[in-house]
């Protein structure tokens, strides 16, 4: 008995064949052209049963605002695009979506693959500014967004149903094996459906038939379209976790009478940023929410249905998605993060390698909207061609310094291209940075992927010298052919009067359980916009201090992805956190912080037993600097180049390993 049997079974959605229970689902990762096909090829190839593609250009775009359609200018952010309806919005769309479309199938396709072309309106919740603003069902601004949308009349909804006919058959057109409708993540087929987005009172709104309208009207267009045995495919909340919102048993009445038209429903929970009159959930949930969030909503909607039930929200492990369709939860299940965390996941599911999988560490950094997808764990990911191993055409000897996140990849993709690598790190394990901050009970997955680091270095063959201070006389002495220096960064300490205290720690030592730390406790956040702060104000917060964090932003987090933010909002305030902006340290004294209001310049006291510095990093550039002409070839890569994020350091360390 094969221990994945469930998760490699075949599945039939309709018409389509599936070859296995894993579906990659709809994502923008912002790629383009034979990048973005690169980025699909990897994941057929290596098994993914089903792909979700973006294909809703003609619907997601409408409705424009007033203003003249200039082909030269359609590729523009603001660019006005024509009614997509009209003899010219048809053609355009049809020469804009077709052929991109049927390349990014074909890339599919050729690795035993299917893919289906979704449909989205985002309706209030527009996520790009193109200056023409967003339109829904009423003038209920999302709220993430805040943008008061148009509200849609009769004449609007009908091209937008018509809309939804033409997309689908460019769809079909363009060769994809099927059509898949989006009515989730607080869009605005959702925002008819919901009583709490939907304040109508005409046809469209008002009774659940009404606000069913819609939805019904678009699975006809689509339906009607590409004909009764093409397949269309569903993706809608299952439960909106919020009060005065949907319910769990809501979408069973909803979807229960929309089953029989469709071939598939894929469950999520939430919003776009699981904000809703407060806090529900993410549908890309951060690390903080536990895995799976959408599984109870999905078995309930299976019980009322009769056709599969796909579930998607942080699936990461294959042991988890094996039960899931054990136990008759989901038909399938859905990931994209998994998936970008390591492309070959299901070939090594398949070969029964589920030890060898690159663990999503629910970082969402490959969430960040409006720039090119990319992965803390795995720099390949959107960088499929750029970062392929090459083998070298001579052996060398490299040797890396530092063996935190940029370290350890550049000493692994040095190794793959066939150099002798020896790594140094003075610290006695591995992980740098990282390392610290997997200390913290409430980021566990950092060790998961330490340790898939250190036993993809060691198969490698890469030589491990820990507990290694290094100097640059014996750096010189090693006659290497390339140097890596990769030491990572030092806490930054605001030059402020008392800093020097015996009160006054780092995070780093904090996470270390190097110092004790007091009842009252003042985190500094400074000018770091990232999650050093809130972490170790939620950590501290957590072990019953009572803790006030000062930030010299307008907004605690800002660099944060909005999800992740959201939800650690809500960790501090529900632990009493007082989160004081615009608030720089002007001084410490021995039982007071002094906070400075960075407009106003008034100063407060505030009592404390320990200050708790979490204000960003500084370069730790020193060996970089002393080896430059004293090795034949140097290279300076993440924070001792540029303090920065796990993301950039892990990318950095992959790029130098091409080089050497």
């Amino acid at each position: 008995m094969a221990v994945f049997e469930h998760l490699l079974k075949p599945i039939d959605l309709g018409a389509m064949r599936v070859r296995n229970r894993v579906m990659c689902t709809t994502h923008g990762p912002r790629l383009v052209g034979q990048r973005y096909l690169a980025y699909l090829e990897a994941r057929a190839q290596a098994g993914v049963g089903l792909f979700g593609l973006p294909a809703g250009t003609g619907v997601s775009d409408y409705p424009a605002g007033p203003g003249l359609f200039r082909p030269e200018n359609a590729r523009d952010s603001d660019a006005i695009l024509p009614n997509p309806v009209s003899a010219e919005g048809i053609r355009y769309f049809d020469e804009m979506m077709i052929p991109s479309l049927r390349a990014q199938g074909e890339a599919i396709h050729r690795h035993g693959a299917l893919c289906v072309g979704q449909l989205h309106q985002p309706g209030a919740a527009r996520h790009t500014n193109n200056l023409q603003g967003p339109a829904a069902p009423s003038e209920i601004p999302d709220d993430y967004e805040h943008t008061v949308p148009h509200t849609l009349d009769e004449e609007e909804i009908a091209v937008l149903l018509e809309a939804y006919g033409h997309a689908a058959r460019r769809i079909k057109q363009a060769g994809l094996d099927g059509v898949e409708i989006h009515a989730a993540h607080g869009y605005l087929i959702q925002q008819f459906l919901s009583p709490h987005t939907n304040h109508r009172t005409d046809r469209w709104g008002g009774s659940l038939e009404n606000r069913m309208r819609f939805l019904n009207e678009a699975i006809s267009s689509v339906k009607q379209a590409v004909g009764p045995d093409y397949p269309v495919g569903l993706r809608t909340t299952g439960d909106e976790l919020a009060e005065g919102s949907l319910t769990s048993h809501d979408y069973q009445q909803i979807l229960s009478q929309v089953a029989g038209k469709v071939a598939y429903i894929s469950v999520v929970v939430g919003f776009y940023s699981g904000l809703r009159d407060g806090l529900a959930v993410p549908y890309c949930a951060p690390w903080y929410v536990a895995a799976g969030p959408a599984v109870p909503a999905a078995a309930a909607i299976k019980q009322a249905v009769d056709v599969p039930v796909i579930v998607t929200g942080r699936i990461t492990e294959p042991e988890h998605a094996e039960r899931i369709i054990a136990e008759g939860s989901a038909d399938m299940v859905g990931m994209v993060r998994a998936l970008i965390a390591d492309h070959e996941f299901v070939k090594k599911v398949m070969e029964n390698r589920p030890g060898d999988i690159r663990r999503c560490i629910g970082g969402n950094e490959c969430h960040y909207p409006n720039t090119t997808a990319s992965c803390a764990v795995n720099p390949l990911a959107g960088r499929e061609e750029e970062l392929a191993i090459v083998p070298a055409r001579s052996k060398r000897r490299v040797v890396v310094i530092g063996g935190g996140p940029s370290g350890m990849e550049a000493a692994l993709g040095a190794a793959l291209r066939g150099h002798d690598v020896a790594l140094y790190e003075k610290g006695p394990a591995l992980g740098g940075q990282i390392g610290i901050l997997a200390l913290d009970p409430n980021r566990p997955d950092l060790n998961g992927y330490i340790n898939h680091q250190r036993t993809r270095l060691e198969e490698a063959g890469v030589a491990l010298n820990l507990g290694v201070d290094v100097t640059a006389d014996m750096v010189a002495g090693l006659n290497a052919d390339a140097v890596i220096v990769a030491t990572g960064s030092r806490p930054y300490v605001p030059p402020v009067t008392g800093i020097d205290g015996t009160h006054v720690v780092t995070a780093n030592q904090v996470l270390a359980g190097e110092v004790p730390v007091g009842e009252r406790v003042v985190v500094v956040g400074g000018l770091e916009d990232h999650l050093a702060p809130p972490t170790m104000a939620d950590l501290l917060a957590g072990q019953g201090k009572q803790v006030e964090l000062l930030t010299e932003l307008m907004t605690m987090g800002v660099g944060i992805e909005p999800s992740t933010l959201n939800v650690l909002v809500k960790r501090l305030l529900v632990k009493g956190v007082a989160i004081s902006t615009l608030t720089a340290l002007r001084a410490v004294e021995e039982t007071a912080a002094v906070g400075v209001n960075i407009f106003s310049r008034i100063e407060r006291r505030i009592d404390v037993d320990t200050v708790v510095l979490a204000c960003g990093s500084r370069a730790s550039d020193g060996l970089g600097r002393a080896l430059k002409g004293r090795v034949k070839e140097l290279h300076m890569v993440g924070d001792c180049r540029v303090p920065r994020r796990m993301m950039q350091a892990v990318l950095e360390g992959a790029r130098v390993s091409r080089l050497v």
